[in-house]
């Protein structure tokens, strides 16, 4: 897949969630530290907090689910521990969609704490966040020192 990125002129992707959930199995991947691939396509893995065996993804659903104080918590210990977050979100998270028809046991899941807006909102207000582009220099020598 990254060799498809690569030919179509991607620089970087962030498609790794470094857990193991039923829908998701990055868990061969230790962290959430960027990376470089073989074919020289940098990997900037969604974050998660891990520690041991516990590994608690910073984004989409887990965000909605664990609040904001946990969230919080956990967004200073990654910052605090590899200097980025690379923190994820659905568009769909941030509003109204209870007309959309799902499964019963997606519903559970999908619609959990939505519309994320204003939450989304409070946690954008409490830590500086930047673009991918803007921090170019700094990822690529944080991939090459770590490398």
């Amino acid at each position: 897949m990254t060799d498809v990125l690569i030919k179509h002129g991607y620089l970087y992707d962030s498609s790794i969630l470094p857990v193991k959930t039923p829908l998701y199995d990055g868990s061969e991947f230790k962290n959430s530290k960027p990376f470089i691939w073989k074919n020289g396509l940098i990997e900037i893995p969604a974050s998660a907090f891990v520690k041991g065996k516990i590994r608690i993804p910073l984004g989409g659903f887990y965000f909605r689910f664990f609040g904001e104080h946990i969230n919080s918590f956990l967004f200073k210990k990654l910052h605090d521990s590899i200097d980025m977050v690379m923190f994820y979100i659905h568009p769909w998270e941030l509003f109204d969609y209870s007309g959309v028809k799902l499964a019963y046991h997606k519903n559970i899941f999908a619609k959990y704490r939505i519309p994320a807006l204003n939450f989304f909102e409070s946690i954008l207000e409490r830590y500086p966040w930047d673009s991918v582009q803007n921090n170019w220099e700094e990822i690529e020598s944080f991939v090459n020192i770590t490398t």
